[in-house]
């Protein structure tokens, strides 16, 4: 019960008391005058009485009526809920922002320039017997290896704004490589525009096997981004273009692999102006 209600509640106690008063010491007709029925208050009696019972008697009741206005209420607690026709306004404080953690280097490759491109192997235009395979720790989930020498191809268009470029693949040689054929299933060869000739844009044909890790007794069994390098006339293990740079006019161009010994696997491929330019981890956003 609210402090309004108790307050009426009491008024209407006291207003039913005093009408029963009335009533209880009403005179009878023709009674003699005494001080006491001189009293006003006693003289003050029959019907009024009657009338003051009553009312008091609604006043007791009204408390207790489902209608009981709340407005009227000067106690109520400012914390009640709020009417259906007053909603309750809720305000939702901003959250403070959690920011994206960067990723390590060993986790992400730094994104190539928007002069260049970074693709996946797998979206390359592939040609028999250049495959598509799973793996968890490829870039994308997937890598492409060409499964019999010298058989197959995957190329990849490339738009760029003129100038000397680089170019980065991320490769691995099968598992069961071991330390007597090191060089086994880790090369391809590489052509751009259709051609293999790359010395100083001269027509020379020159040797353009990429051997990963230039023909060292090293094998990759984890992938690794290697920097495309070439033989250009020199040998398996001495590669004269090296790193390989490649002088493009503006516009768009095809880097070509084409297979050479069976396995060699190849994930990713960064092409780059910039010489600086060192990949890590997998490719940012997937690649292209």
């Amino acid at each position: 019960m609210t402090l309004g209600q108790v307050v009426v509640l009491i008024v209407g106690v006291g207003t039913m008391a005093l009408g029963v008063w009335l009533l209880v010491r009403r005179q009878p007709p023709g009674a003699a005058e005494t001080s006491e029925a001189k009293s006003p208050l006693v003289s003050f009696s029959g019907p009024p009485g009657l009338i003051m019972a009553l009312a008091g008697l609604a006043l007791v009741a009204f408390p207790f009526t489902p209608w009981w206005p709340a407005e009227l209420d000067a106690g109520a607690s400012a914390s009640a809920t709020p009417t259906a026709s007053e909603p309750a306004v809720s305000v939702t404080p901003n959250p403070t922002p959690t920011p994206t953690p960067t990723p390590s280097p060993s986790e992400e490759a730094s994104t190539a320039t928007a002069d260049g491109g970074q693709f996946e192997a797998e979206n390359g235009a592939l040609t028999a017997s250049f495959e598509v395979f799973e793996d968890g720790k490829a870039s994308g989930g997937e890598y492409i290896a060409a499964t019999e020498g010298r058989v197959g191809s995957a190329s990849f268009e490339v738009e760029v704004q003129g100038g000397t470029y680089f170019v980065w693949g991320r490769v691995r040689q099968p598992a069961t490589v071991t330390a007597e054929d090191a060089n086994e299933s880790n090369n391809f060869f590489v052509l751009v525009d259709g051609s293999n000739a790359f010395v100083d844009g001269s027509d020379v044909k020159a040797g353009n096997v990429w051997d990963f890790h230039d023909g060292e007794d090293v094998i990759y069994r984890q992938w690794e981004w290697d920097q495309v390098s070439l033989r250009c006339r020199g040998t398996v293990r001495v590669h004269t273009c090296d790193p390989l740079q490649l002088r493009l006019d503006p516009g768009t161009h095809t880097i070509e692999l084409q297979a050479r010994e069976p396995d060699s696997q190849i994930d990713a491929i960064i092409v780059t102006p910039d010489p600086a330019f060192e990949p890590r981890g997998t490719l940012q956003h997937g690649g292209s």
